[in-house]
């Protein structure tokens, strides 16, 4: 599945998983994993983070995806798919 096979749109504000609190992209499963928004400015630092997210145990493919959208949305990056 890729980013452009999926419709984002509106989907993180219907979930309460992803979340955006005081400067910090807050996933919650359980316990919450802060995200600081301003190191999610570039392409780069988002892909940083999406590995980094998708390498815990607790995150699957879809709320990787999500992060990504939410990421992308955040700092006004474009991405094909993602409604940017």
């Amino acid at each position: 599945m890729n980013l452009a096979d999926k419709d984002f749109e509106g989907s993180y504000e219907k979930d309460d998983t992803i979340k955006i609190i005081d400067g910090y992209i807050v996933i919650n499963k359980g316990f919450d994993y802060n995200i600081p928004i301003a190191g999610c400015a570039t392409y780069k630092q988002i892909l940083g983070w999406s590995l980094q997210v998708g390498e815990k145990t607790w995150a699957d493919k879809e709320l990787v995806l999500r992060f990504i959208t939410v990421a992308l949305r955040e700092a006004k990056l474009d991405y094909p798919g993602v409604g940017g």
